[in-house]
């Protein structure tokens, strides 16, 4: 029986209420605690990516170049397939606001020396770039105190002088606070993105392999880091040497 059919619908959800009775005895008595826990996340992800499938908008997100390193929700696992949140290096080439879907290759941190004749191992290679934003963030951010700083000594007013000054002056005066205000919130928010990527990369381990046996096309409704220019992963790009190796390696462990 086809149960997508409508005329169908009374023998589809005695159905429904099958499968829903067996999933959840297989979820309370058969599976071990830890793979129940983790397939009832998925269901619960997989519940909301339904809920957002109607309304979603990829022209929202970034353009995600080749070489860019996300944060994907790739959801339960079969066998040896690679589950779960994972960073993953982006191959498609020709990415554009419209288009739903990425290529991406799962990423996972080093664990031992040895290393699949499949697998690429990038070293530090993701994590040093990393650290350069970080680097060039923290720059940013100390140039803008500076000159902050600076501003306010050349452009400082006592009580007796703001006092004396006439009705157009402290209007000039009040703009130039505005503006002041404006420049220190910028600054803030450099240092406040400043601190999220540290707080993102002490969370990571130093070395990195892309797994390229595990290429695989997702929705781009999987990505959950960057989908906005603000993210910690933003513009962290893996260097061309880089993607180079992975080309050759994909062309022996595919074709």
């Amino acid at each position: 029986m086809d149960y997508k059919k409508e005329e169908n619908r009374k023998e589809f959800l005695e159905f429904k209420d099958k499968i829903l009775t067996k999933l959840n005895s297989l979820l309370t008595h058969e599976l071990p605690h830890k793979k129940s826990a983790i397939l009832t996340y998925w269901l619960k992800d997989y519940i909301n990516f339904l809920n957002r499938e109607k309304n979603f908008k990829p022209h929202f997100l970034p353009v995600y170049k080749f070489g860019q390193v996300v944060e994907v929700n790739l959801g339960y696992n079969l066998g040896a397939e690679f589950g779960g949140l994972h960073y993953a290096v982006v191959v498609s080439s020709n990415d554009n606001k419209s288009n739903p879907n990425l290529i991406i290759i799962p990423m996972s941190s080093k664990q031992s020396e040895k290393v699949y004749h499949q697998n690429l191992d990038i070293g530090k290679s993701f994590y040093d770039e990393f650290e350069r934003k970080i680097a060039k963030l923290s720059n940013k951010a100390a140039e803008e105190v500076i000159s902050l700083q600076n501003e306010m000594d050349n452009n400082c007013k006592t009580t007796q002088d703001i006092l004396r000054m006439s009705k157009k002056e402290k209007e000039s005066f009040k703009q130039y606070l505005t503006e002041m205000k404006c420049k220190m919130d910028k600054a803030e928010s450099i240092v406040e993105y400043c601190k999220r990527c540290i707080i993102k990369i002490d969370k990571m381990k130093t070395g990195s392999i892309i797994l390229t046996n595990q290429i695989t096309t997702i929705s781009k409704m999987r990505v959950t880091n960057p989908i906005k220019i603000d993210d910690t992963l933003y513009d962290i790009i893996l260097s061309d040497n880089i993607m180079e190796h992975l080309k050759r390696k994909l062309s022996k462990t595919i074709f």
